[in-house]
């Protein structure tokens, strides 16, 4: 496409945007990439329909002009307008934790990654928001059924990739069946998945279902071979902002990885986690996973399990879920209940960091915690954000450091892996930080801050060499710390810091040829120059305080 082509496209984006009815709830930000063959919903923004991801906020949602609304959301937002700010703000980021679950289930469903027999467990116990918030991307919902996911495939293709999983949480509402059991094939993938939106399709543009697939494919190419070089029983992965994931049950079903996991913690609102314990509860297919197996051929055992609906915590031997406030963990005294904060920061360093208990005085080996973090990076304050980074980069330790200050036993030390999905609004150029970037970025910004909704962090780390230098800058700073608080003769290895970052335009071009004609064909995908440009606002980033060389695999 010219310079001219571009320009011209771009304005008339802008006038289909003043055309289009600024009150209906955004439900998926790619609702302009739509099959022709299949009916269109009313175009949201531009920049609303070019997103993969909106981070959530606590900002309360702005009323939308009646001429927009079903008469549904009109009584919602009356009832909306009747509850406390506190509540306002929980009920939108109920709202906005189903857009990834939907985007996995469409890319699901049309046979780009694996089945899932987990995802869709998640969507039952979501209690209906009193309206749909600004932040939540606006979709096209088909009603035409989908042919079942293996028709799109290749006959005789396997899907090597393993299954991605989702920060954010399901569709208020929804309810399908469970699929057969834990790895029971392609239920809860193909037709479950069209279940999922209370009998029509979950199906989204192909754009969409490309980002997702490079998205998740990618992150679990780094977090599989996190694993697979982990000492048995030695990594510890923490999921913020971690919504309905299931990535904890799909390790779990494969007998490889679960080997290497020592725990899985995941952290998110409080209203989130109370729905995610119900799903659990209600599922055999998810709450036996949480019974650990100590012979292949035993039963699980129960004993040590404990969900607690009310509150939303799960714990057990190798699972954990906990309603956790990002913006305040980092900190010494946090939120209503200092001393639940200290709990839950005890929690992580016992199993993050390596060193001689009392019940074990032999040194443990070496500990490895990757901090997984998709779509939450970009809502914080930047200030909030690098607390929060800062403290789990100093988990790590060199080798010969005990778990805490004044413990210097000899054991195999403690490795961070900082691994996030982000927005990067001025693509992947090389500009000065803070700046809006070319015209897509600002059309990103502007539609998503008009509704309330200040992306902070985005606006300050908004290239891919930007998310870098924060990632050597804070890890350094931790790499410094604790050099200054180790002896010399108690360490055997210093830290090392590694940091980097691709955008998902980089992933596609890198693709395998093969795989790549197999996702261009799942679709027919034609506008490879528009799915570059919208991917490239995208990026994996990862940060590293590591004793040894290690490489990600991207």
């Amino acid at each position: 496409m010219t310079a001219a082509g571009q320009e011209a496209a771009g304005e008339q984006q802008h006038r289909r945007a003043a055309a289009a009815s600024s009150g209906g709830a955004l439900r998926d930000p790619l609702a302009l990439f739509s099959n022709d063959e299949h009916p269109r919903a009313p175009p949201p923004p531009p920049s609303a329909r070019l997103s993969l991801g909106t981070p959530r906020s606590r900002r309360p949602p702005q009323a939308a002009p009646a001429s927009a609304a079903s008469s549904q959301q009109q009584q919602q937002q009356q009832q909306q307008q009747q509850l406390p700010h506190s509540s306002a703000a929980d009920a939108a980021v109920r709202a906005t934790d189903s857009d990834a679950l939907l985007s996995r289930l469409s890319a699901l469903e049309a046979g780009y990654i694996p089945p899932d027999p987990f995802a869709a467990l998640f969507l039952s116990a979501r209690p209906t928001p009193p309206l749909l918030p600004p932040s939540a991307p606006a979709v096209a919902v088909v009603t035409a059924p989908l042919p079942p996911a293996h028709a799109h495939a290749p006959p005789g293709r396997s899907y090597s990739p393993p299954p991605f999983a989702s920060p954010f949480g399901p569709r208020p509402g929804s309810a399908v069946p469970e699929p057969n059991g834990a790895g029971g094939g392609t239920a809860g993938a193909g037709a479950g998945a069209g279940a999922a939106a209370g009998g029509a399709s979950t199906r989204r543009p192909p754009v969409l279902n490309i980002g997702t697939y490079l998205r998740c494919t990618a992150l679990d190419r780094v977090v599989n071979t996190f694993l697979e070089q982990s000492a048995p029983g030695g990594a510890h992965i923490i999921s913020v902002g971690a919504g309905s994931d299931s990535r904890f049950w799909r390790i779990q079903a494969d007998s490889k990885l679960r080997s290497h996991l020592a725990h899985y913690t995941e952290l998110d609102f409080r209203e989130i986690t109370k729905a995610k314990v119900q799903s659990i509860n209600k599922s055999s297919a998810l709450t036996s996973a949480l019974q650990p197996v100590i012979d292949e051929k035993a039963q699980p055992d129960a004993a040590g399990v404990h969900l607690d609906a009310d509150r939303g915590i799960v714990t057990s031997a190798q699972y954990s879920l906990f309603p956790c406030d990002l913006r305040t963990l980092a900190t010494v005294s946090s939120g209503d209940d200092p001393s639940a904060y200290e709990r839950l920061r005890a929690h992580i360093r016992m199993f993050s960091q390596a060193g001689v208990s009392s019940a074990s005085p032999q040194p443990q080996p070496r500990r490895r915690t990757l901090v997984l973090a998709e779509c939450v990076l970009a809502y914080l304050e930047p200030r909030d954000a690098d607390a929060l980074l800062l403290w789990f980069a100093s988990l790590a330790r060199p080798a010969g450091a005990g778990s805490g200050d004044g413990d210097r036993n000899q054991t195999g030390g403690s490795e961070v892996l900082i691994l996030s999905f982000d927005m990067c609004v001025e693509g992947s150029g090389q500009e000065p930080v803070g700046g809006e970037g070319g015209r897509f970025g600002r059309m990103m910004l502007q539609n998503i801050e008009s509704r309330g909704l200040p992306l902070h962090g985005a606006r300050a780390y908004s290239t891919p060499s930007a998310y870098t230098r924060r990632y050597q800058r804070i890890l350094e700073s931790a790499a410094a710390a604790e050099a200054g608080r180790a002896q010399a003769p108690s360490r055997t290895t210093t830290l090392q810091v590694r940091t980097g970052a691709k955008t998902l335009t980089q992933l596609w071009r890198e693709l395998d040829g093969a795989e790549k004609q197999r996702i261009s064909r799942l679709e027919r995908l034609d506008e490879v120059e528009e799915l570059e440009m919208l991917m490239d606002h995208y990026c994996i980033c990862w940060g590293s305080l590591e004793l040894g060389a290690g490489q990600i695999p991207l």
